[in-house]
């Protein structure tokens, strides 16, 4: 069974829309949801048919906690060098 995506991107009219979608985990971002956000936003920015980005996120606890700190610190456990890639 796969999993469900933790972030969603669509466009109406002039806006394009970004939506965090880890409610349970405070929409806090994870690296798949960064390697997801940055090419969209990066063709967007070239996209003249784009004025505006909205970022909304699912349910009503949080917009985004910011990094995943769970996900940062198991990194860390391991010396992953991966943890300051996506934090620096």
């Amino acid at each position: 069974m796969s999993e469900a995506p933790e972030i969603h991107f669509t466009k109406v009219g002039l806006a394009a829309k970004v939506l965090l979608d880890r409610p349970r985990a405070l929409n806090a971002l994870t690296l798949g949801m960064i390697r997801q956000l940055h090419p969209h936003l990066q063709a967007w920015s070239r996209d003249t048919s784009v004025s505006h980005v909205i970022i909304e996120a699912a349910g009503d606890r949080a917009f985004c906690a910011g990094g995943d700190i769970r996900a940062l610190y198991l990194w860390g456990k391991t010396k992953n060098p991966i943890v300051t890639r996506f934090y620096l």
